[in-house]
């Protein structure tokens, strides 16, 4: 249920096609309860949503555009919305608009603990999607088929490159294999709108086995999987000495500057992938300190860095 219990669905009808709700709705269900269901919009746009909002149960709020230029519909949903939040027990919103104009609502509902999912189009601006937990493209939602999906919207995506890449730094800086649902979680939290049907994949497992460099395992209990990084053609899988270590990091320091101490770590991993921290010591900090190479580190400065003193 990706941890959304009890949802307010609150539509931009104005924004949104009514070809779309029922595709829509089949997402969110797989995601949680929904409690809440309304559709805001002019009269007129409305007239088009009619059936689809009578079969699907959604109540319908209509208006006159008394005021010229003023998107009546927005101010309407944002005020049911604060009022949802002060007067109803759900704990996830869904905005469902491309329209840029409610990121400040969801990061009002966010500061009151709530979870928001958007759902619009894949060009929708990236300060909604960022702003909210998880945003849905529509588009991946096209029953047409994932060759269709993926021509739509390839250019309004995150690069594959920097998904992947992201991927082997969180891989690289654990001490231990990684179950994938924490990896999925670690990249939506930096991602909101991270979807492997976005990449030609039907689920994230999947998606995982065709990420250079990564292994993805099912442990004995055969439902967990987790992921690691594949052993260095160049090394064994025998852990590194300690004379092998000192000499990688001292190359990475030989400029004498401070280098962040994450990076390094992560530097180490991939250079190492079999390397287990605590084969050595507690701590990353422990392990550098018994490499003897006199190392400064400023543990009060943030990042914290490290240096080979000259």
């Amino acid at each position: 249920m990706d941890g959304f219990k009890s949802m307010a669905v609150l539509i931009d009808a104005d924004n949104v096609s009514h070809k779309s709700i029922n595709a829509i709705l089949d997402e969110l269900k797989s995601k949680g309860n929904i409690v809440i269901k309304r559709a805001y919009g002019s009269i007129n746009k409305l007239k088009e949503w009619e059936d689809e909002c009578v079969k699907n149960a959604i109540n319908i709020s209509s208006h006159f555009n008394n005021v010229k230029g003023k998107n009546v519909s927005d101010f309407n949903l944002i005020i049911e919305a604060m009022d949802i939040l002060y007067t109803r027990n759900v704990d996830t919103f869904v905005i469902v608009s491309s329209d840029s104009d409610f990121t400040g609502l969801i990061a009002r509902l966010k500061e009151s603990n709530k979870k928001v999912i958007g759902v619009g189009k894949s060009d929708a601006p990236q300060s909604l999607k960022n702003a909210c937990n998880d945003f849905i493209f529509i588009e991946n939602l096209n029953k047409k088929g994932i060759e269709t999906n993926l021509e739509t919207i390839k250019d309004n995506i995150t690069k594959l490159t920097k998904i992947n890449k992201y991927i082997l730094d969180i891989i690289s800086s654990s001490d231990e294999p990684l179950v994938l649902s924490r990896i999925r979680d670690m990249i939506k939290a930096h991602h909101p709108d991270f979807d492997v049907r976005s990449y030609g994949s039907k689920n994230f497992s999947n998606f995982m086995k065709n990420v250079p460099g990564v292994t993805v395992k099912t442990l004995n209990d055969n439902t967990t999987m987790i992921a690691e990084l594949k052993t260095s053609s160049k090394k064994d899988n025998n852990a590194p000495t300690l004379d092998e270590l000192k000499e990688f990091v001292a190359k990475e320091l030989s400029d004498s500057k401070e280098h962040n101490l994450s990076e390094l770590r992560t530097k180490i991993k991939q250079e190492f992938p079999t390397l287990n921290i605590k084969t050595y010591a507690s701590k990353f900090t422990k392990l550098l300190s018994m490499l003897d190479l006199n190392l400064e580190f400023t543990p009060k400065k943030k990042p914290v860095s490290v240096k080979i003193p000259h």
